[in-house]
């Protein structure tokens, strides 16, 4: 993809097609590598969705941006050599953002509770168990007196 900056110091426009072509058939072949990651990070599968949809927000607004910045530098400077090479630097960064920068690629792994639902469910039969012994009992406890201070 970063033959893009090299379509514009080439000496013919053939050229030039040629390199554009070779630039948008790579990326359109990484796009297939990419929209499969959020597949291999999920936890499970129910984050697939989330995953590639903030993925999908960070692709959008970088379109967004560079559309803007192809814009202005196309009325500063009166063609694309500029925003061309910048697309370029642009790609070999990311090349070497996924080589350098990106660790192995794994799934995202959560901290596992046993049984979430345990601790409650063991609360409420204690807390049944003492309300039954204290009905049969008749003896009241801490927690039955009011709090001092609250105006009971």
């Amino acid at each position: 993809a970063s033959s893009i900056g090299l379509a514009v110091i080439v000496p013919s426009a053939a050229w030039a097609i040629a390199l554009l072509s070779l630039s948008f058939g790579s990326l359109t072949f990484a796009a297939a590598s990419v929209w499969s990651l959020p597949a291999d990070v999920a936890p499970n599968p129910k984050y697939v969705g989330s995953i590639g949809g903030i993925q999908n927000f960070a692709s959008n607004l970088a379109g967004i941006c560079i559309t803007y910045f192809v814009g202005q530098m196309l009325a500063q400077t009166g063609g694309f050599v500029v925003p061309l090479m910048v697309a370029g630097g642009f790609a070999l960064l990311g090349a070497f953002s996924y080589l350098v920068i990106v660790p192995e690629i794994k799934t995202i792994r959560k901290k596992r509770i046993a049984n979430p639902d345990v601790p409650m469910r063991i609360m409420i039969r204690l807390s049944f168990s003492m309300s039954a012994n204290r009905a049969f009992s008749g003896k009241t406890t801490p927690i039955d007196q009011p709090l001092a201070g609250n105006g009971a």
